[in-house]
Formats: structure tokens, sequence, C-alpha cells
């Protein structure tokens, strides 16, 4: 009881924080505040060189002898839920996958009232960072929800004008890309230890979509993931533009290889990146492979800016590169319209908001100066702005990307 009764004052310290905010226009609304036009974009400070990281041994793991997964899937695929949802539950489904055979889950948030089936929600998956065993054994519970699910639970019951809203946060699968060997998701489909992501979002998605306790507006469903998660969010972009009206990756980056995401890629989605400027992890990226090698087995990553460059282009975007010469995947930004504030605690943020992008499609680049790969000074802001965001699309489905869906 000690630990609930924490819980609803911490929930109504944020909601009655977040409507404090209301006429704030650098928290939350970032697409609201800040001063707008095209100003010469301020030189960045030079950053010392970080040491390389070392590279993890490759590894070809099995799933069943590295990671631990759920048991009790129904074996003729049927999505079970347990407990029975009910309004302001948190459930677990629980889904055989059949290209895998691995009995996949989630948890999910339903929101407290009304979920009578008198209306149907917006739906927002989640997705979590690479996470180790213990790691996963740790979060797998209502309260935490498989990394950062929790941070967003707290927005399911309309704590942002109103916006109410189903979440399923997802466990990722056992991968060795780049030689990890933790709980992720793939940067292309049946890489090494590979599980097929997409193919099983859209196993999943179905059967909660058919399932008569989910009560889901189908026109406003949204993705958001951090670090492996945000990578698996760009792949929904370029792949599941028939399911998704917007996605928000953050912290991860755009990979490639020569199965997928060839120079002439186009996609209609909405997109809005955000990125820590701090991030040990780096801000540059590597030589894609090479496309006449026909070696799908190899990785390369854009640069963070060349990430949100090769989104913008897809979608069509008006895009001014400081290096329209370089390589795709090593292009950085020039003058952009620029948006630019404070959170309410001192951490500066920009927004780059590309114009003139195909089908309505709003794509945005949101960097924060002082922030790491963690986000820990700004964590609520960033998932707030992720629901502000969703919040702007949702209001108007139609105006963005209809010929996708």
């Amino acid at each position: 009881m000690k630990s609930l009764s924490t819980c609803v004052v911490a929930l109504v310290a944020l909601t009655s924080f977040a409507n404090a905010q209301r006429g704030n226009p650098y928290f939350f609304s970032f697409f609201n505040g800040g001063d707008r036009g095209r100003p010469e974009r301020p030189q960045r400070p030079q950053r010392p060189q970080r040491p390389q990281r070392p590279q993890a041994p490759q590894g070809e793991p099995e799933h069943e002898s590295a990671i631990s997964y759920a048991s009790g899937c129904s074996d003729d695929g049927l999505l079970i839920l347990e407990p029975a949802p009910v309004p302001g539950a948190t459930v677990k489904a629980k889904v055989q996958d059949p290209k895998t055979d691995l009995c996949r889950q989630a948890w999910i948030q339903l929101p407290q009232t009304p979920y009578d089936g008198a209306v149907d929600f917006p739906l927002v998956y989640f997705f979590h960072g690479d996470m180790r065993q213990e790691q996963v054994d740790r979060t797998d519970s209502p309260e935490e929800q498989f990394g950062g699910g929790r941070s967003l639970a707290p927005f399911v019951d309309g704590t942002i004008d109103n916006f109410s809203f189903i979440l399923v946060s997802v466990q990722g699968t056992q991968h060795a890309a780049m030689g990890r060997n933790a709980v992720g998701w793939e940067v292309w489909d049946g890489e090494e230890g590979g599980s097929y992501d997409i193919d099983f979002l859209r196993i999943l998605h179905q059967k909660l979509l058919q399932h008569p306790s989910m009560h889901i507006d189908s026109a406003k469903v949204f993705a958001t993931g951090h670090s492996s998660g945000a990578a698996l969010a760009f792949r929904l972009a370029f792949q599941m533009q028939d399911i998704f009206l917007g996605v928000a990756p953050r912290a991860g980056r755009l990979f490639g290889n020569t199965q997928w995401l060839m120079e002439d890629t186009s996609t209609c989605m909405s997109l809005q990146y955000q990125y820590g400027l701090e991030d040990d992890h780096g801000l540059d990226g590597s030589a894609l492979c090479d496309l006449a090698g026909g070696d799908y087995s190899c990785t390369g990553k854009y640069s963070i800016e060349g990430s949100i460059i090769k989104a913008a282009r897809a979608n069509g975007c008006t895009v001014d590169s400081a290096d329209p010469d370089a390589p795709e995947w090593a292009q950085s930004l020039v003058n952009t319209p620029v948006q630019t504030g404070m959170t309410m605690n001192g951490h500066p943020w920009t927004v780059y908001e590309f114009e003139n992008c195909a089908g309505g499609a709003v794509v945005r680049f949101i960097t924060y100066e002082d922030q790491g790969h963690s986000f820990q000074d700004v964590n609520t802001d960033t998932w707030a702005s992720n629901v502000d965001f969703f919040i702007r699309l949702a209001q108007d489905p139609t105006r963005y990307c209809p010929s996708s869906r």
C-alpha cells in the first residue's frame, strides 16, 4: 500500500506540474513555442575526441541458450492477456511468433476512464534499448514495463491536453549485431540471432486490433523507442507506413546494409528525432556496406544528423546539407528552420523542422546541448515532447501521409 500511495502522489504531482506549464511555450509544446525563422546556424564548440568503445566479440548465440523467454503462449497463436483487461489495468500480453517459435510478450497499460468500448483510443508502442538478461528480469513487472515504459505510463490518462492512449511496451529478443549479446532489436530482418521484428510487430498489431478487449483507433497508431528501440522506430518509418501515423526515435540512429535502405529509398511518415549532443555513443557514422558486395550480414550506421537527413530526404522534404558531396551517412545540417528554448530546469534545446515534405509529413530534429544517452536531466521532457508530437498528428490524421494507410 505504501508503494501504491507513493505512485499516486507522484502522478498527481506530475499532472499538477504539467497543467501549471500550459502557458510556458518551452515546456512540452515544442512545435508551438520558440523563435522561428531561418537564422544562420551557430557553430558548435569543438569537443574533445572520446576514445573508441571496445568492440565486443562476434558470436551467434542461440535464443534459448542466452536469453530466457516467456512461457505459456497459446499453441494456436491466440493473443493471451493476463489478467483480464479492465480500465486502468496493466496487462501482460503473450503471443507465439510463428516464424521463430518464440513466446514473445509485451506490457499493456490501459487508460483509466472511460475505457468501456464506447470510445477507441490511440495506441503508442514503446521499444526499449538493449538490455541484459538481468535487466529484463528486473524490469519485467507492471511498474517497470521493459525499460522505459514506466516513463510513458504517467501520460496514458491524458496528462497532456486530455490525450489518453493505450501504451504497449514490447520486449525485444536476443541478437548479435555488431557483437552485442543482449535483448534488443534488429537493424534489419534476419540478422545473426535474428527474430524478424517487423514481421512479428505486424502479427502482434493485428492480434491487438482483433481482441475484443482492446479498443484501438487504428488511424492513430504511434511508436517511440530509446537507443536500440529508436533504431527500430527508424525502420518502422520505412517499412510500416501502412500502420503508423508517426514515430519518435530517441538516442538511437539509422542503420543500413545492402539488403535495405538503398540510396533511393522513399517513404511518407511523420518523424520526430531527439538526441543529446553529449551522448557517449558518439555523433559520427561509419561507411555503409559496399552496395555492390551483396553481403547482407554487414552493417553501417548513419551519423546523428545523417539519420535525420535520410529521413527528411526520404519524405521529400527540403534539406540544406552543409556537405552535400559527402556520403549520405556522413552529412550534416545547415540553415534549417530553428526554434530554441529552455526546459523548466534550465537545459537548452533546439528544434529543426524540415519544410515542404511530401504528403504533409512532419519531420523534426530536437537536440539537447548538455544531455547524454539517457537524457538524465530531461527524461520526462523528452517523453512529454513525443506525446505532444503524437497529439499534433492525432488532431487530424488525414493531413499526414493519407495515401500510405
